[in-house]
C-alpha cells in the first residue's frame, strides 16, 4: 500500500470530526463560533489537502463519504490523543512528595531561610526540602536539575541556561551592630572591616574593595570569613564594619552613613534551569520565595 505525506491543519481534521458528528454547518459553527460559510471552506480545505472528497451534499445536506466515514474512528482517537497529549495537569503542591531542593547566598539564608522552610513545609507538606548555601557547584546543579531553585544577586558570570528573575532591588551598603547607636561614617571608616566570600559573586576581587579603591577610600581589612555566622557575631562583639545587603540585615544591625557613591546596586533573584522557567513547581518557589522577601522589606 502507497502512503504518500500529509500536512493537514488539525483545526481542520478538528472540523471534519464535528461535521460528521453534527451533520449540520450551522451546528459546527456555532460550536466553535464562526460562520456557516468559513465552515464549508475549512472542509472544503480539508478535502483539498487529504486529496478525498469528505461530503457530499445530498436533499438532507451534507453526508459523509465511504472515505469518511472509514477514517472517522481512528480520526476521532488521534485527535483525542492529541489534546490529551498537550493538556496541562493542575499542580498541586500538597500531593507533591518528591524532594526539593533551594540553594541560597548565606545573607539572605540567614534572614530569610528560616521563613522559607516553614512555608514550604506547609505548601509541600509530603516533600522533604533542603536548603544549602550557594557555591561554586550551584549553576552546575540548577542545569542538572539537582537545584530546584537558587536565591543569588543577578550576575552576568552565571550560564545562559540559568534564567534569573528579579524578585526585588537591592544596595549593598555597610553595616555595624545595632549597640553603636551614635557611630558615623567618618569615625566607622577607621574600623576593621570583615569581608564575606560569596562564590561566584566576590571570588577574585570584593565588590565593596573596588569600590573604595575607587572612591580612595582606605579601610582595614583584617578578616575574610566564608561563614556569614561568624561575620554576624563579629558584628556584636565591638567595633566591627561589614559590607551587607540592605534587604537582608538582621535586627542587630544597623546601616552606616556611608556616601551614597559608595553604594552599590543590585537585584536579588531566582535562579532555575533555563527550561523549566515556567514549570509550576519553580514558578510556586519562585512566588513563595518573593513573597517573603517583599514582605520583609514593607
Amino acid at each position: 500500500m502507497n502512503k504518500r505525506k500529509l500536512d493537514v491543519d488539525l483545526n481542520l481534521l478538528r472540523i471534519v470530526v464535528l461535521m460528521y458528528e453534527l451533520k449540520s454547518l450551522k451546528a459546527v459553527g456555532r460550536k466553535l463560533g464562526r460562520t456557516d460559510s468559513a465552515i464549508s471552506k475549512s472542509l472544503a480545505k480539508a478535502s483539498e489537502a487529504l486529496g478525498k472528497t469528505l461530503f457530499v451534499r445530498s436533499s438532507e445536506g451534507l453526508i459523509p463519504t465511504h472515505y469518511t466515514r472509514s477514517i472517522y474512528p481512528k480520526l476521532k482517537g488521534a485527535l483525542a490523543l492529541v489534546h490529551e497529549a498537550l493538556e496541562f495537569d493542575d499542580f498541586e503542591p500538597s500531593s507533591y512528595t518528591a524532594p526539593i531542593h533551594i540553594s541560597m547566598l548565606a545573607q539572605p539564608m540567614a534572614k530569610y531561610g528560616a521563613e522559607i522552610l516553614a512555608r514550604m513545609r506547609s505548601l509541600f507538606p509530603s516533600s522533604q526540602v533542603e536548603m544549602s548555601t550557594w557555591n561554586n557547584q550551584t549553576p552546575k546543579n540548577l542545569i542538572e536539575d539537582e537545584i530546584d531553585i537558587g536565591l543569588y544577586a543577578m550576575s552576568s558570570n552565571l550560564s545562559a541556561d540559568v534564567y534569573q528573575r528579579t524578585i526585588i532591588d537591592d544596595t549593598l551598603t555597610v553595616v555595624i551592630g545595632s549597640k553603636h547607636k551614635s557611630a558615623h561614617w567618618k569615625a566607622i571608616r577607621h574600623w576593621p572591616f570583615i569581608f564575606t566570600r560569596t562564590p561566584g559573586w566576590n571570588d577574585e576581587k570584593f565588590k565593596f574593595s573596588s569600590q573604595f579603591d575607587s572612591l580612595k577610600i582606605d579601610v582595614f581589612t583584617p578578616f575574610i570569613v566564608d561563614d556569614i555566622s561568624t561575620c554576624i557575631n563579629l558584628l556584636q562583639q565591638g567595633k566591627f564594619a561589614a559590607p551587607y545587603s540592605r534587604q537582608c540585615m538582621l535586627e542587630n544591625m544597623q546601616e552606616v552613613d556611608v556616601p551614597n557613591s559608595a553604594l552599590i546596586p543590585i537585584k536579588l533573584v531566582s535562579c532555575c534551569k533555563l527550561g523549566k522557567r515556567d514549570a509550576p513547581l519553580q514558578q510556586i518557589l519562585h512566588q513563595e520565595i518573593a513573597s517573603i522577601v517583599k514582605e520583609s522589606a514593607l
